[in-house]
């Protein structure tokens, strides 16, 4: 392509001769397959659905605590509403890469009419990923500051939170705007042959998730203070810190993106590496929602008596075993009764039976519970096991 004759040509051509051009050479020895490029989307497809299927989960509980428990709904609410769709959107893009084929390839294997349907839905990736992180850490930062500052107070921690708030906003606002504004024509972001400019944006791509590193690390570690003097016991204290610095697996994945960033720098190989990043974003924004709902997440399961059910079941289980053998042994010590009032005998079919001695059949006749005696004693029964689940139930409410 770099041919004079080639710029000569009709866009059509151009294109034509673009989607049959590998993307990059081949290292020495290796044989590309365009047709079935060696893309890994079992890996691809897994970390989606466990992602999805996990985020989902957790933000149904935190829906469930506002709407149902608390009956009442917050700023941060809205904002993290908005943060979900993004998400699950973004998943969404995610399965359409994973129908391309090319998704978590090398760009050795990709010819160009594969690379331009890629590079499209990875800007739409892009731009869904900023847009969900800002509203999960702006919904993150604004809870924050209702939990440890009471209205209508306004220090320094509150302060701090809309600060970040704002620097969040700017940060990831400035990024999409760059990312869709990089070259003009807009067309020039899947042909590099069209004729225009486009913005070098490496050393921004590696500035962009170091710094939403630094800002992810200053949100783990700034509530830290706060919790360690509230006055509550140290194991509560604990806790609680605990809950809040689960979001150090948010940063693990945010610190990848940055390691990933860096070697775009000198790697040609970017649709792997891109790969890469984009996956460790999603991770990245899955346990920012963990942030986000964990707090709510106990009060939800506490209230949907879902901590109660072993105990029911447990409870269940005994009952149903007692009246088994309750009843099991009533039907061995009842014998059939003839007409005349004593016992009859087993038909002789059945094989000749041992005599008993009287004795034995005088007191068999005083323990034998008459037909009322029995159903006293069965309606005695089922009586004991409902008074053990309205206990259990009880036991729920509370």
């Amino acid at each position: 392509m770099a041919d004079v004759d080639f710029y000569s040509l009709p866009f059509d051509q151009q294109v034509e001769i673009f989607d049959a051009t590998p993307l990059l050479e081949a290292p020495h020895g290796v044989v590309p397959n365009y047709e079935h490029p060696h893309a890994r989307n079992e890996i691809t497809i897994a970390v989606t659905v466990i992602g999805l299927a996990f985020t989902t989960v957790i933000y149904t509980l935190r829906m469930y605590s506002r709407l149902v428990i608390i009956k009442n709904m917050r700023k941060e609410d809205y904002v993290g509403m908005a943060g979900f769709v993004t998400y699950v959107a973004l998943c969404g893009v995610l399965g359409a890469l994973v129908h391309t084929g090319g998704f978590l390839a090398h760009q050795w294997e990709l010819l160009g009419a594969r690379s331009i349907e890629i590079a499209k839905l990875i800007q739409a990736q892009t731009t869904l990923y900023n847009f969900c992180m800002m509203f999960t850490k702006v919904a993150i930062l604004l809870e924050w500051s209702h939990l440890f500052v009471p209205y209508p107070d306004r220090n320094v921690f509150w302060w701090t939170c809309h600060v970040l708030i704002w620097v969040n906003i700017a940060l990831y606002s400035s990024v999409t705007v760059v990312q869709h504004t990089k070259c003009l024509p807009y067309n020039k972001n899947w042909y590099s042959f069209v004729p225009g400019h486009c913005l070098n944006t490496k050393i921004v791509d590696t500035f962009v998730p170091t710094f939403n590193f630094f800002i992810d690390l200053i949100i783990l570690i700034f509530p830290q203070k706060t919790i360690w003097k509230l006055q509550v016991s140290r194991e509560r204290r604990l806790a609680i810190s605990a809950i809040f610095s689960s979001g150090i697996l948010s940063i693990a994945f945010a610190g990848a993106r940055v390691s990933v960033s860096i070697r775009t720098l000198t790697e040609p190989d970017f649709l792997w590496l891109g790969s890469q990043s984009v996956l460790f974003g999603l991770a990245e924004m899955t346990f920012a929602f963990w942030v986000f709902c964990v707090p709510a997440i106990p009060k939800s399961i506490h209230a949907s008596r879902i901590t109660a059910l072993p105990r029911y079941l447990w409870s269940k289980m005994r009952s149903t075993a007692s009246l088994a053998k309750k009843s099991s042994k009533e039907s061995e010590n009842s014998w059939p009764v003839s007409d005349d009032g004593s016992e009859g005998h087993m038909n002789s079919s059945r094989g000749p039976q041992k005599k008993q001695s009287k004795s034995s059949i005088f007191q068999q006749r005083r323990t034998e519970p008459s037909a009322a005696n029995r159903i006293l004693r069965t309606t005695d029964l089922l009586a004991s096991v409902g008074s053990t689940h309205e206990n259990v139930n009880e036991l729920g409410d509370r």
